[in-house]
């Protein structure tokens, strides 16, 4: 996914044509005033931000200073918010939403604005209800939402913004009474209490590895409220068995400024930056207390599938920890431009699918894809422009026909994914039928367990393409 500023895109007119597509009102006017150059002269300053999949338009809204409602006290607005339907449930344009705040945060601005007639929606991304509103054709709900402090700024750390008095002032407290520990195998959650403070000593020790670190060449991010860091990130060196990782050896936020986002703000800063330095994976030796652990899950953290013998070592507290950098999965409906990468993957996993084993088979199954392509009924898991998973989905047999993940992206819930938007397609009064293999094969033990997972229970031994295989049914929910 990519954020595009519509008006310095290279191409405006790709994405003004797809906006002319909506039937949604306020996105054909959107598109009259963009056509007509009459969007600063309407809405005042401001900018329409895109959300793109590649060359395809998934959100977009505007960040203005006018919007519906006329009140000069109220700037500036977020409006003309859309997503394209097929992208819908996954929250992108939340994405949108955190980058606009974050513009108007660049540009001194405390709080945004926002008119709709939805309720229960915006207050998924932040905003607060302010009340009701009249306009000529009836009311409106307005809502609003505040910056970070209206000023916190955000800079890589050199040796002119960052010195070895720099920390003094900054409140690293922590009070614990709950940690994450692996007993026989289990994580549990065990009554461990003790508080964390950082003395002048301490604060000055850290402040010296940064400067040293600073030196040395290291990326480290900070957060700053004036001339005061509250907050800072820091990457250090390469680990794995393939130097997969980047390692995040800092994220601390001063205590007075937690639960305001810079956190969150710091660790997506360092996670895109190890990203450009070319790393799959983003490696965290992190700490166990429930709220630690509790925010690193909610950044996408999991446990790590390589842990580090030397972190382990050193902190046998922690909790061994891992990000994935690498393109974010979008779960959609298959497109006929998919074919090439579709079979690419089904070329891949196809020693696996009995009834693939000729280039014949192949050709057989690209026929069958493209016709649940054009019938709607097949679904795909794209990361960037490489099709990762497939599924396709017999409306007429209530059936999940075939499904499949690329090895090296399993492990990372697109298959579950890919089921629940299958489920928009399913009858609820019917049950719902799957075929796989029998529970003494060992092609079955990963297919057999997602499935029971979603609720499937074993039925019929059947046989298919020569193949002994086990027919699974999911029970009608209505």
């Amino acid at each position: 996914m990519q954020i595009i500023d519509y008006f310095r895109s290279e191409n405006p007119e790709h994405w003004l044509k797809q906006i002319q597509q909506y039937e949604w009102s306020a996105a054909r006017f959107l598109a009259h005033l963009l056509t007509e150059n009459l969007f600063h002269e309407t809405v005042g300053p401001g900018t329409l931000l895109l959300l793109a999949d590649g060359e395809t338009l998934v959100s977009f809204l505007t960040l203005a200073r006018r919007d519906e409602i006329d009140d000069e006290t109220l700037m500036p607005w977020i409006g003309f918010v859309h997503t394209a339907p097929q992208y819908r449930g996954h929250r992108y344009v939340g994405q949108l939403i955190d980058h606009a705040v974050s513009l108007a945060e660049l540009h001194g601005v405390k709080r945004v604005y926002l008119s709709t007639n939805h309720t229960g929606l915006y207050e998924k991304y932040g905003f607060t209800f302010m009340g009701e509103r009249a306009l000529p054709d009836g009311l409106t709900r307005l809502y609003k939402r505040d910056t970070v402090h209206g000023m916190i700024r955000y800079e890589r750390l050199t040796s002119q913004n960052f010195h070895e008095d720099s920390l003094d002032g900054f409140i690293r407290h922590q009070e614990v009474s709950q940690c994450w520990r692996c007993v026989d195998g289990e994580w549990l959650l065990l009554p461990i209490s003790f508080v964390e403070d950082w003395d002048e000593m301490r604060l000055r020790t850290e402040a010296e590895e940064i400067v040293q670190a600073i030196d040395a060449g290291n990326t480290i991010f900070g957060a700053f409220a004036g001339t005061k860091i509250v907050g800072f990130a820091a990457l250090g060196g390469r680990l794995g068995s393939r130097r997969q990782y980047r390692e995040l050896t800092a994220l601390q936020v001063s205590a007075p400024y937690r639960g305001q986002g810079i956190g969150k703000r710091l660790f997506a800063m360092a996670r895109d930056a190890a990203r450009c330095d070319g790393a799959e994976k983003l490696y965290i030796s992190a700490h166990s207390s429930r709220e630690s652990q509790a925010a690193y899950r909610a950044m996408g953290c999991v446990h790590a599938t390589e842990p580090d013998a030397a972190h382990a070592a050193a902190e046998p507290a922690d909790v061994q920890m891992e990000v994935d950098l690498r393109p974010e999965t979008v779960v959609r409906f298959g497109q006929m431009a998919d074919l090439p990468s579709w079979m690419t993957l089904v070329r891949e996993v196809a020693w696996n699918f009995p009834g693939l084993e000729t280039d014949e088979a192949l050709q057989e199954h690209a026929d069958t894809v493209a016709k649940f392509i054009s019938k709607g009924n097949a679904i795909c898991a794209v990361q960037g422009t490489r099709i990762v998973g497939v599924m396709l989905f017999s409306r007429r047999l209530n059936m999940l026909c075939c499904m499949a993940v690329s090895p090296d992206c399993r492990r990372q819930g697109i298959a579950t994914k890919m089921f629940e938007l299958m489920l928009t397609l399913a009858d609820p009064i019917r049950d719902l039928t799957v075929t796989t293999f029998c529970v003494e094969d060992p092609k079955g033990v990963a297919p057999r367990a997602f499935y029971q997972r979603q609720g499937f229970v074993p039925a019929d031994l059947v046989t298919e393409n020569d193949y002994p295989c086990q027919r699974f049914i999911r029970k009608a929910s209505i």
